[in-house]
């Protein structure tokens, strides 16, 4: 039996095995392929030669060079090696100072390369079903090639052994013992469940991701099935997903169907549809509150329209007391919640990006239950408020920006049919809705900003950006664009103090004074580590965001900090490795852990919201690159 190390706690290594000695490559980004080639540089410390390894995310063929370094220890290669052209794909580069890979010594990095209008698909070895549109299952999936030598590429890469995953005899799916490995230590969908029967409990369909790979579920965030919280033995803990993750996911896969025409997943679709119908299984449709009373002796006042919390893979729904929230110190569910959001944004993505689904109206409908509560409905618990103009808004800025986004992409195909009715009942419209949510946004702002969270403004940025482009022509988008720019060039003006981070700034952190970021979370709060921390759901979601904002305003500042985010999670960044891995999974954080000002360690953490932001952010970037363009 093959042993594996899975450590929940990290390979710390000094920052000098990173930048300081070993290789670094410089050449990683999305690149045109019209030329037939692209170029590999970089720098190796100490040595005349530096060996390289191109795999091809499509056919999974590696090509091997050895190249000369200068006395100065830079080298350049073009590549293909030989004959052949680059074409339309993901090259994943591997470059060490000897002849082995995957060492502390070595980087990683990615090319993505388009050609003409057309770009690769993105990887999706970690949110993948291994189950094809004939019914075929594991290594008999049509995916599994592909899917298996992307996912042994990544777990014998060093990304993988810097996260702390270790295999001590490689890794390969093809093996047995591999792959039940990847599906109960790695996989964020549910396996267990695939082959069941449906519906199951509240679950109707099959498609369905997890929060976390099965094996992280334990006493210190899910409920003991026996009741004793002494029994940590796998199995012990159901897996489940929040709401707001799995809409994540499903946003993700959603955005694939139009922009290929031949997806990786044949599939696709049915994937879609049927998380969504999972998804809107996950919505309240009573007049009642679906929440508790819980241990504050609070009950809040969810009625029809709020989404639950989440769901089991057996489908049980997500309560107080129950899986995350059997700590009583886990509060996300309150106060109107981080799920609503997200959810109506990802029914939203459903009606456009699936219109021959066959339950649209039913889309349609969740929609609207959403928006009734979130609008209206919202007023009586607290969670929905009135800004200084009259106009509703849902719980902060931050989660109405999710909402008003979700808004902006369907304004243009319901435009004019009513998206709920009001207190005084009267109608209002999805295109009226809107607008509403659009200004609210503006009237939230403050002196260039909506909070000091990175995550909250970026999505504000985003919503009044796509809302731009849905009304392009229409007076007010012009007050939403000039409020976008506001709130972008105020983050792109802060800086980071050089005795808290030395490089340049290309991910996002804390603004807690004007004109100022950190990445220690620790200042505003003691209870965050003191060093620092990037977190790349953030990175994601001000991809999207700068993308979306360029195409609104053509200001090529935005569109160069787009450029230098996808180098960074490709390879260009202090560890050397691919944030946004051959796996299509992106780690949720990054550490200084020795105070240097570089990040120099990585978790083995990968997560649907870094996963699926960066995707998303990494699509806008196509579309902002003028490849693709979402049809309103």
């Amino acid at each position: 039996m093959k042993k594996i190390i899975l450590l929940t706690a990290v390979l710390l290594l000094s920052c000098g095995a990173f930048g300081k000695a070993g290789v670094t490559l410089s050449c990683c980004g999305i690149k045109d392929a019209a030329p037939g080639f692209f170029d590999i540089s970089g720098h190796v410390a100490g040595g005349d030669r530096v060996y390289l390894r191109v795999t091809e995310g499509k056919t999974g063929r590696s090509f091997r060079k050895t190249a000369p370094a200068g006395s100065d220890g830079c080298f350049s290669v073009r590549y293909p090696f030989g004959r052949g052209k680059a074409r339309e794909d993901i090259y994943y580069i591997d470059a060490s100072p000897h002849d082995g890979f995957g060492g502390e010594e070595s980087a990683e990095g990615a090319v993505i390369c388009f050609v003409g209008s057309s770009f690769p698909e993105l990887p999706s070895a970690f949110t993948n079903d291994l189950l094809d549109k004939r019914g075929r299952r594991d290594a008999k999936a049509k995916e599994f090639p592909q899917v298996r030598r992307l996912l042994n590429l990544y777990m014998n890469s060093k990304g993988a052994r810097l996260s702390g995953r270790i295999y001590e005899n490689g890794f390969d799916l093809a093996r047995p013992e591999d792959l039940a490995a990847f599906k109960k230590d790695f996989a964020l969908y549910d396996f267990a469940g695939r082959d069941k029967g449906f519906p199951l409990g509240n679950r109707p369909a099959r498609c369905f991701w997890q929060s976390v790979w099965p094996s992280w579920f334990n006493s210190t965030n899910d409920h003991p099935l026996d009741n004793d919280p002494e029994n940590n033995a796998f199995g012990n803990y159901m897996p489940y997903a929040f709401s707001n993750d799995f809409s994540d996911i499903l946003i993700m896969y959603l955005m694939r169907l139009p922009r290929f025409g031949k997806p990786f997943d044949d599939n696709l679709a049915e994937m879609c549809r049927q998380g969504t119908e999972n998804l809107m299984a996950m919505q309240n449709a009573s007049e009642g509150t679906l929440a508790l009373t819980d241990h504050r002796g609070i009950r809040e006042k969810y009625t029809k329209g709020a989404f639950r919390y989440g769901m089991f893979v057996n489908g049980d729904f997500m309560t107080e007391g129950t899986g995350w929230f059997y700590n009583p110190a886990f509060l996300d569910y309150a106060a109107g919640g981080v799920l609503n959001g997200r959810c109506i944004w990802a029914l939203c993505e459903s009606a456009v990006c699936d219109p021959g689904n066959p339950q649209r109206e039913k889309v349609k409908e969740a929609i609207r239950m959403g928006l009734g509560f979130c609008l209206r409905d919202g007023f009586d618990g607290g969670y929905t408020k009135t800004d200084s103009e009259g106009h509703p808004y849902w719980r902060d800025a931050g989660e109405h920006a999710y909402l008003s986004l979700g808004l902006a992409v369907i304004a243009g195909i319901w435009g004019n049919e009513t998206a709920f009715t009001a207190e005084n009942g009267r109608p209002v419209s999805f295109k009226e809705a809107c607008k509403s949510c659009l200004d609210a946004l503006c009237c939230l702002q403050s002196e260039g900003r909506w909070s000091v969270y990175p995550n909250v403004d970026s999505m504000a940025v985003a919503a009044l950006s796509e809302g731009c482009r849905a009304f392009a022509g229409d007076p007010c988008a012009e007050r939403w664009k000039k409020c976008a720019v506001r709130g972008a060039d105020y983050w792109l003006s802060l800086y980071v103090r050089r005795s808290e981070f030395g490089g340049e700034a290309v991910n996002f952190g804390l603004s807690l004074v004007p004109g100022e970021m950190t990445y220690r979370w620790g200042r505003a709060d003691g209870a965050w580590k003191a060093k620092g921390q990037f977190f790349y759901y953030q990175t994601g979601h001000w991809l999207q965001a700068l993308a979306s904002l360029y195409t609104v305003t053509g200001d090529i500042r935005y569109l160069d900090r787009c450029r230098k985010i996808a180098e960074y999670l490709l390879g260009n960044n202090p560890p050397g490795i691919r944030i946004f891995s051959e796996t299509g999974g992106v780690y949720n954080w990054a550490e200084d852990t020795d105070g240097d000002g570089a990040e120099d360690t990585v978790y083995n953490n990968m997560y649907p919201e870094s996963t699926a932001f960066c995707q998303i952010g990494l699509m806008y970037y196509f579309d902002a690159l003028g490849k693709y363009g979402r049809s309103f």
